[in-house]
C-alpha cells in the first residue's frame, strides 16, 4: 500500500474545537488562566511579557490555539512558576484547591460541633436558676 493511501486511512488530528478537545489540554489552558487570575495579572500585561497580543493569550486560556512547549515555557516564566505545573488537572494550584476543599469541610464540621455544644450548654443554663449558674466553679 502506498505512503498517500495509508495516509488517507490514518484517523485526523483532534483539534481544539468541539468534543475532540483534549481533557489535558483544557486542563492546563484553565491552569494558566487561574495562575494569571492568582497573579492579578491582566491579559495585556501577561501579552506583554509575553511578546504577544492579549488574544492570543485569550486563545491559549480558551485552549482555542496549540499549546506548544515554547509557549507553555514562556507563559511559565511570565507567571514565575514551572512548566509542570500549569500542565493538567493536577498542577499546584489544582492541589491547592483540594486541600482548601478538605480545610473548608473539616472547618464545617468543627463550626458544627461548636454550635451542638452551645445548644447544650444553653439548655444547660437555662434549666439551672441562676444563682447557681453565676456560683457555680470553673473548671
Amino acid at each position: 500500500m502506498a505512503l498517500a493511501e495509508q495516509l488517507s486511512d490514518t484517523p485526523q488530528r483532534a483539534t481544539n474545537r468541539g468534543p475532540g478537545r483534549h481533557r489535558l489540554a483544557l486542563d492546563t489552558a484553565a491552569n494558566v488562566r487561574a495562575y494569571r487570575k492568582l497573579r492579578g495579572m491582566t491579559l495585556l500585561q501577561i501579552a506583554g511579557i509575553c511578546g504577544t497580543t492579549p488574544q492570543t493569550i485569550q486563545r491559549l486560556e480558551t485552549a482555542n490555539m496549540t499549546m506548544s512547549l515554547d509557549w507553555l515555557q514562556a507563559l511559565a516564566d511570565a507567571l514565575k512558576v514551572e512548566p509542570y505545573q500549569l500542565v493538567g488537572g493536577q498542577g499546584a494550584l489544582g492541589k491547592a484547591n483540594d486541600a482548601a476543599m478538605k480545610a473548608r469541610t473539616e472547618l464545617a464540621a468543627v463550626h458544627g460541633a461548636i454550635r451542638t455544644l452551645t445548644a447544650m450548654v444553653t439548655a444547660i443554663v437555662q434549666e439551672q436558676p441562676q444563682d447557681e449558674v453565676r456560683d457555680a466553679p470553673v473548671r
